[in-house]
């Protein structure tokens, strides 16, 4: 009789954790994916990052390409600040009194200056702090859509 019971036990016990398994699986860190486009006074800012600051200190980050577009892919669920972070200047490239002398696109003049570098969008220092930006979004699991205004 003692082994009938070992069995029972061990089936329960299997039975149990099986039952379990779903919500063991659930107990992770949740995240969403948001993506969307930056802009000031209506131009894209082509640089930088976007940050999506979450309760108990969770955070997740995403750079913006050159047109204005970020992908946050492991934004915290629930209410979030955002900030936004243009990067740091980028300084021209040296200039080059002298003439080049290979070209380095067909149909390109030898001499000829380069193209200027991209602008870089100087936007309010508030937009880098998360308790000054304004900016808020509350993320639920799976893929959203958040198109953030610095003015």
């Amino acid at each position: 009789m003692p082994r009938t019971f070992s069995a029972r036990a061990s089936l329960c016990g299997g039975v149990a954790v099986l039952l379990c398994l779903p919500y063991l699986a659930g107990c992770g860190k949740r995240t969403g994916v948001v993506t969307g486009k930056v802009t000031h006074q209506g131009t894209p800012l082509t640089s930088g990052a976007v940050v999506f600051h979450g309760p108990n200190g969770q955070s997740d980050s995403g750079n913006i390409d050159a047109q204005g577009n970020y992908t946050v892919s492991q934004a915290p669920i629930g209410p979030v600040k955002v900030t936004v972070d243009p990067g740091p200047a980028r300084l021209p490239p040296p200039r080059n009194t002298g003439p080049r002398k290979e070209s380095k696109h067909p149909g390109e003049k030898e001499g000829a200056p380069p193209p200027p570098p991209p602008r870089r969008v100087v936007i309010p220092e508030k937009y880098k702090d998360a308790n000054q930006s304004g900016l808020t979004f509350t993320v639920t699991g799976g893929q959203q859509t958040f198109d953030i205004k610095v003015d």
